[in-house]
């Protein structure tokens, strides 16, 4: 390869690869760092795994009022089960009780668990 020995054309592919690998670091650190930065969640040192909530999860949404992007913050809800909630909410005018949105398509008793601390009905 272009007079090269076979050991210096390993390491030439190596060197390639490492500076595709970098350049792709690169940009996926600079896509995310346009999006707010959200605190970083401390790890006790016996249990690395168990993360520790920050204020960013501690926030309270009101069913009755939330804006789509303001349930997509809730951990379990993306962009399809917000829309279900805003649909569920505009067709029965409210929410009665938090109990009521497991109504919602792919509301289900795990998922509600995880999120009725953070809602209200105000």
């Amino acid at each position: 390869m272009w007079g090269f020995q076979k050991n210096e054309t390993r390491v030439l592919i190596l060197l390639c690869i490492l500076l595709l690998a970098g350049t792709g670091i690169r940009l996926y650190q600079n896509k995310w760092s346009s999006l707010p930065e959200i605190q970083e969640a401390t790890c006790s040192a016996q249990s690395q795994n168990n993360m520790i909530e920050t204020d960013f999860f501690k926030q309270t949404v009101s069913l009755n009022k939330a804006t789509q992007q303001e349930l997509e913050n809730l951990r379990g809800i993306g962009p399809v089960i917000a829309k279900r909630i805003l649909k569920y909410r505009t067709e029965h005018d409210r929410f009665k009780s938090l109990e009521e949105l497991k109504q919602v398509k792919g509301i289900g008793e795990k998922t509600f668990e995880k999120i009725k601390s953070h809602l209200t009905l105000d």
